[in-house]
């Protein structure tokens, strides 16, 4: 990176998705390098499904600029087309236009013809920028520098980009016009091509789709997108891995891949550190937060309200978990160690989960279900950063028991809150969290039962699990991560381009 500056095109595909995971890694990344000496940062948008319209074109290819009036005009279009249509017909003209860009995509990428990149200015429309792509995750500080930052724009959708590997003709991925930057960071295997004076840099976070596929949402189609964009992207890309972990899975499916990829750890939000909370905040937290699509029938408001209020005492104990309710994230496992824990010890110690609904969950939530009613287990969603920091600093523990993962982000948030940690006994945890947390067989109810006993009932354990949680969390801070993409660009632009 010495010498001269690098522009850099960052994919911010996930963050139209989502408040957690890849969604508010990608946001945090985004904020992060910008912070990095020597980088010219540009925000790449583009749908995960929708087409969009097309923005403004390049200084070298505009045939005269438009007008004031014109290029608003374009702008706002492009604004609208990342949400659906509405009325009657929206469902069958947003299909429509997404099969006609399909088609006009697929035939740019049978002749080899370059997709081009269209501009963005935000500066009129920082509103759209901070609430589609980046309030859930930065404080409101940022709003001037995202609003003030490059974009550039690629009307095709992701998916799109990953259905063209299902060509009857044979795989060709788009060829994105790429010529305006030397580096493109892209999440997860991208499914397109750069050009030959660019970099790819591919931000790499598991290989759950090729290992543990039975656990995605469309475990088909992840296995085949994720092994036919990886398999492209393995011929000159460079990979960003989550852990030490995901970059051991990456070099057992490509071995060419050792010397093209290094670790650079999830961002972590600063909105989590150690903090005080007072009781009744935290049963406001929780009521205010609660999942509406898997909330029992409660009567009334004022019978709701009732309900809440008769179990969420002042001081009420609880064990929390952060994550989406799917298969991977053992839920079910958990919930029964805490039944046991209950059953053996008889502290009426509470559940908490946080994070989105899911896929593949039925027995999940027909199992939290009787409990939900009783008012002893409890489902959030869509928490601000500085909620789920009391939430952290406020629970007995914080458990993670997910039986495969990249890297893990609530687990580290909790250390940096100096949270008890309670985790499977998988590699990336015993990676990223060291000796700052107790471990349990995932596949065990029993042994997760006999970790959390230990919590519970032995105070000393406790006390040392919140000290050593603050010196481990202290490995992802700032600026170690930046130190991080820091060599990776330099190994990058280091590296000989291949002939």
């Amino acid at each position: 990176m010495r010498g001269r500056t690098l522009s850099v095109l960052h994919d911010l595909r996930p963050a139209f998705e989502g408040y957690y995971g890849i969604s508010q890694e990608t946001r945090l990344t985004f904020s992060l390098l910008r912070a990095l000496d020597g980088i010219a940062l540009t925000g790449l948008i583009q749908h995960p499904r929708l087409p969009l319209a097309r923005g403004l074109r390049t200084i070298e290819r505009a045939e005269g600029s438009p007008s004031p009036a014109e290029k608003y005009r374009i702008l706002s279009q492009l604004v609208t087309s990342t949400t659906p249509r509405s009325g009657p017909l929206a469902p069958l003209c947003d299909t429509a236009h997404a099969l006609f860009d399909f088609a006009r995509l697929q035939m740019r990428s049978l002749v080899g013809a370059k997709v081009p990149l269209f501009h963005f200015e935000g500066e009129e429309f920082g509103d759209f920028l901070w609430r589609t792509l980046f309030h859930h995750a930065l404080p409101p500080e940022d709003f001037e520098h995202c609003r003030s930052t490059p974009y550039a724009a690629l009307r095709s959708p992701w998916r799109a980009m990953h259905a063209t590997a299902l060509l009857p003709l044979g795989r060709k991925y788009p060829r994105i016009d790429t010529s305006s930057y030397d580096i493109v960071v892209a999440q997860t295997p991208w499914p397109g091509l750069v050009n030959r004076n660019t970099r790819l840099i591919v931000r790499y976070h598991d290989a759950v789709p090729v290992f543990l596929p039975h656990t995605a949402q469309r475990p088909r189609l992840s296995r085949y997108f994720h092994i036919a964009a990886l398999k492209e992207n393995a011929r000159s890309a460079f990979f960003a891995c989550l852990s030490e972990h995901s970059r051991g899975q990456l070099v057992r499916l490509f071995p060419s891949l050792e010397n093209r990829s290094f670790v650079v750890h999830n961002c972590i939000s600063e909105a989590f550190f150690p903090d005080t909370v007072a009781p009744r905040t935290l049963a406001t937290i929780v009521k205010s937060r609660i999942e509406p699509a898997t909330e029992p029938p409660l009567g009334s408001a004022i019978e709701r309200e009732a309900f809440y209020d008769s179990h969420l005492p002042d001081g009420f104990r609880y064990i929390l978990v952060v994550s989406t309710l799917e298969p991977r994230k053992n839920h079910l496992g958990l919930l029964a160690g805490w039944e046991a824990l209950r059953m053996r010890s008889g502290l009426p110690v509470k559940l908490v989960l946080v994070g989105a609904p899911g896929w593949h969950n039925g027995r999940l939530l027909g199992a939290i279900r009787k409990w939900q009613a009783r008012g002893e287990l409890f489902h959030l969603s869509e928490l601000a950063p500085s909620e789920l920091r009391l939430l952290y600093n406020g629970a007995d523990s914080v458990v993670c028991p997910s039986v495969s993962e990249g890297f893990d982000l609530p687990s580290v948030e909790a250390l940096r809150c100096g949270s008890a940690v309670v985790a499977s006994n998988i590699p990336v945890h015993r990676e990223m969290l060291g000796d700052a947390a107790i471990y349990f067989d995932p596949y065990s109810p029993q042994d997760a039962c006999d970790a959390l006993l230990r919590v519970f009932e032995q105070d000393t354990i406790r006390q040392d699990l919140r000290g050593k949680a603050t010196a481990q969390g202290a490995k992802y801070d700032r600026p170690r991560i930046l130190e991080q993409w820091r060599r990776m660009f330099d190994q990058c632009c280091a590296t000989p381009r291949e002939p």
